[in-house]
């Protein structure tokens, strides 16, 4: 929220970065976060303090301090979170922001817009374009993989996995992932070899087990990918 100049107070410095609170919205690539980043290092390099804050304090400003602690700190998305709702128990950023701030966590901290311009889609659809974030393909060992039938190159991990699935839950959901190349808001979900996967719904849907709903709903057919299992359960080096 600007603060118009009639009511700024003196030797306060105002820094306003117009962005819109809409899970659309791209904050990595056009440098949001990064600016608003750096305009906190300065001030706490300075020894000064800072106020965030944007109309209501639940989604972008926060998004900003959670970004700040992730990077200074070395925090998870999950920890910083944690460490801004201690503080501002209403904290929430919207499912977009939320996946940027994930990506950022995966690309180890990187403040180089650059970096995510490849996870970067577009979807063209009548009203407005929609930006999608999609996710790298992780080959951790250490973690379940799941690989195509068809062509069986490596599609997701469960760390991808978006929708813990429970006893009562059927469907396999996942982030969005390098891969995808959707073009509508509804549609079949094909990996480049030309293989049927699923299913996607940018604007996302119920799940019928748990009731909770998932968006974006990216379903993947079970039948249609093979898990590999964890490699490396406990690593017992030998001295």
């Amino acid at each position: 929220m600007k603060i118009a100049e009639k009511d700024r107070l003196v030797n306060i410095r105002y820094f306003y970065y117009p962005v819109l609170d809409l899970q659309e919205q791209d904050v990595l690539v056009n440098q949001f976060l990064f600016k608003s980043m750096a305009v906190v290092f300065e001030c706490m390099k300075n020894g000064n303090r800072v106020l965030i804050h944007c109309i209501s304090g639940i989604s972008r400003s926060v998004s900003v301090a959670v970004s700040y602690l992730m990077f200074s700190r070395r925090f998870s998305l999950d920890e910083a979170l944690l460490q801004v709702r201690s503080i501002r128990p209403s904290a929430s950023p919207n499912i977009g922001f939320l996946s940027q701030l994930r990506l950022y966590e995966r690309m180890g901290y990187s403040n180089c817009p650059s970096d995510y311009e490849k996870f970067r889609l577009e979807l063209e659809l009548p009203e407005h374009i929609y930006v999608i974030y999609r996710f790298p393909v992780s080959n951790r060992l250490d973690i379940t993989r799941y690989k195509c039938k068809s062509c069986r190159k490596l599609l997701f991990s469960e760390q991808n996995v978006s929708h813990k699935i429970e006893a009562f839950c059927d469907k396999v959901l996942i982030e969005p992932m390098i891969w995808m190349n959707v073009d509508k808001d509804t549609c079949s979900v094909k990996h480049i070899c030309g293989a049927k996967l699923g299913n996607f719904r940018l604007y996302g849907q119920k799940c019928k087990g748990c009731q909770n709903f998932v968006s974006p709903w990216i379903q993947i057919n079970e039948s249609a990918v093979d898990k590999v299992a964890c490699l490396i359960s406990n690593m017992n080096f030998r001295k």
